[in-house]
């Protein structure tokens, strides 16, 4: 379609918000704070689960000690093999904001090319053109396929590289953890357990590191955001012998009920590892869900305690993704008409003699009244009130816990947090394993218990104050 009248001059899109061709301490981290828009996606059939929300972006296989950059095969080569269609779980459309990138997104694997782009043989989806203004394209999904059943020996060694000399500690550590797991998977589950139980943290807050970076966040800080994790986890596969590579994107969404469509924003931008197995190819290994598994299951804003900014309320954000409707309509209707049927439209109600000025205050008038006609409704499913009543009252529960004098961390899983709390409160510990266990059937079986349940539980737990 041709450039619309509102349309903004590409020589002015400049500096955009979004994932980077490169990826270092603090780089994606920047994102949490923004929260527009960076696409929307229309599933046309079932929707995924929230752990298979992994939209991939670019790859990076080279790390120098501070950054990580992709390489010339993954950017040049094209896929030898795509998954085939018939076996595809998730068909999608996705609007795609402009970011200047030439990367679309979409869930692993794509099963085929949407117009002038490409897939890499690392299952990049590059565009011939960056993305500078609304892009609207469909896809099918097959991730049940297999990526790289064999992998060539220059591949190999590229996903084995090291910067040498760097992060002496770790290569120790990993070097003793191989001695003991001979097995690739055996080891993998052991660095997985090692972020879960220590004392690892999911913070925005995390230091600035130095030129061994991974030995100050592994040994010093452990404080860190997603891209502290992947990069410090897809080295030590490294250091162990076992090919692996960093995948950055987006991780989740927020799906609109009233809209029907699933809303990501540049706060959800998330780095995850993958690994090479023999007969399973390249794997998905998220280490941030190891340390803060609320990260993947709920969205990276339900996944740190404190508010970024003085209104970011959580109710707040649910008024707000509501009327995300009103763009999302908005740029249907862009999509739908181009340039020329757009002047032709607008001549068939008068306004084509309107100045700009008057017809921007013409448009801005019609979206006040349907702002006004939707906000009941958005309300209605986006207040306050609507919030995940399952989260709502685990959050009670560890509230009482807290004003008890037990602080609960961040990563815990439910059922570690009751077998540690039950232990500082015997008197309380068969209530305490009542909760969790009813809080774990309601988030991961697949016939619940009722809830009320769950909330006659919460609300009878009165633990003691701890004693110093």
């Amino acid at each position: 379609w041709g450039t619309p009248m509102w349309g903004v001059p590409e020589a002015t899109l400049d500096a955009k918000s979004g994932l980077s061709d490169t990826m270092s301490p603090g780089s994606i981290q920047n994102l949490f704070m923004d929260d527009s828009p960076a696409f929307r996606v229309d599933f046309h059939g079932r929707l995924p689960e929230p752990s298979e929300l992994y939209w991939r972006g670019p790859v990076f296989w080279h790390y120098d000690g501070d950054s990580w950059t992709s390489s010339f095969y993954g950017r040049n080569i094209e896929a030898e093999t795509l998954p085939p269609a018939d076996g595809a779980a998730w068909h999608y459309t996705v609007q795609l904001e402009p970011n200047e990138r030439h990367w679309l997104f979409a869930l692993d694997y794509p099963t085929s090319a949407p117009r002038d782009t490409r897939i890499t043989m690392d299952f990049q989806m590059l565009r011939q053109q960056p993305v500078l203004q609304l892009t609207q394209y469909s896809v099918s999904s097959n991730p049940s396929f297999v990526d790289a059943a064999e992998l060539k020996p220059t591949l190999r060694s590229m996903a084995l590289e090291l910067p040498e000399g760097r992060n002496p500690r770790t290569h120790t550590l990993v070097q003793q953890w191989r001695r003991q797991f001979s097995d690739d998977a055996a080891l993998i589950q052991h660095v997985l357990q090692y972020f879960n139980s220590e004392e690892f943290h999911y913070s925005l807050n995390s230091p600035l590191l130095g030129s061994d970076a991974v030995d100050e966040f592994l040994f010093e800080t452990r404080t860190g955001y997603c891209e502290h994790y992947s990069s410090a986890f897809t080295l030590m596969m490294r250091m162990a012998g076992i090919p692996a590579r960093v995948v950055t994107g987006y991780q989740g969404g927020w799906y609109s009920e009233l809209g029907s469509y699933m809303l990501v924003r540049q706060s959800d931008a998330h780095a995850w590892s993958e690994v090479w197995l023999p007969g399973q190819g390249w794997t998905r290994v998220d280490p941030t869900a190891a340390v803060s598994p609320l990260r993947v299951q709920a969205g990276s804003l339900s996944a740190l305690s404190d508010p970024r900014h003085l209104l970011d309320y959580a109710w707040l954000r649910q008024v707000r993704n509501g009327v995300d409707i009103l763009e999302q309509r908005w740029n249907d209707w862009v999509i739908e008409f181009g340039a020329q049927r757009q002047a032709r439209l607008l001549s068939s109600f008068g306004l084509d003699k309107l100045s700009p000025v008057k017809l921007v205050i013409a448009l801005f008038a019609v979206l006040g009244v349907i702002g006004l006609i939707l906000l009941p409704p958005i309300l209605r499913t986006a207040g306050p009130g609507r919030k995940d009543p399952v989260q709502q009252l685990w959050q009670r529960f560890l509230k009482r816990l807290k004003a008890a004098g037990y602080q609960h961390r961040p990563s815990q899983a439910a059922m570690e947090l009751a077998a540690e709390a039950a232990v500082k409160m015997p008197v309380e510990s068969e209530q305490i394993y009542r909760i969790a266990g009813l809080y774990n059937r309601h988030r991961y079986a697949p016939e619940a218990p009722e809830l009320a349940e769950l909330r006659r539980a919460v609300r009878s737990f009165r633990p003691t104050k701890l004693t110093n």
